[in-house]
């Protein structure tokens, strides 16, 4: 598929809203805004979770290669480390 040539002199904020997916996606978000119908969260909230989604992603991706421990083996993981300190 060709790419279209972008006219240089044009004002780049026309040519990002003359893409319709875009457009239709500010234009739902505005009116999400105005119905105030979005959720809005702190940012230390948005770091949390993310750093919750990334660890539970981290243990799915573990349990999946096989890189779990049955119970016995935790407790002498723990208790090893334990020791060590």
């Amino acid at each position: 598929m060709p790419k279209s040539k972008i006219n240089i002199t044009e004002d780049p904020t026309e040519i990002i809203l003359a893409e319709p997916k875009f457009r239709e996606s500010l234009l739902e978000t505005i009116s999400q805004i105005r119905a105030d119908k979005n959720k809005w969260y702190k940012y230390e909230e948005l770091v949390y979770k993310k750093s919750f989604l990334n660890s539970v992603a981290r243990g799915i991706a573990d349990a999946d290669s096989g890189k779990t421990y049955c119970t016995q083996e935790l407790k002498e993981a723990l208790t090893s480390r334990r020791n060590k300190e």
